[in-house]
């Protein structure tokens, strides 16, 4: 006695819920993760640029340090480390 019925994958009446996706406003677009990248600053090539023209001047030796205070922020993901614009 063989029994020729075919087999039929078991389909369940409930729907997969969506993914979770917690209510942050930060989402890595590399490793996908939710914790909160670290923030760091540099100071810019433009200012180092700046920097250097007052150094070749006579008046701008006193004032050129100024220049150095200015720096960028740039934000690196705390998981993956790419950085972010």
């Amino acid at each position: 006695m063989s029994d020729h019925r075919q087999y039929q994958p078991y389909q369940s009446e409930y729907q997969q819920p969506p993914p979770f996706h917690p209510a942050v406003g930060f989402v890595c677009p590399f490793c996908h993760t939710t914790m909160p990248p670290m923030t760091y600053s540099k100071v810019s090539t433009g200012v180092w640029i700046v920097f250097v023209f007052l150094m070749l001047t006579c008046f701008g030796i006193l004032l050129a340090w100024i220049g150095l205070l200015m720096k960028e922020n740039y934000k690196v993901c705390s998981q993956c480390g790419i950085k972010l614009s």
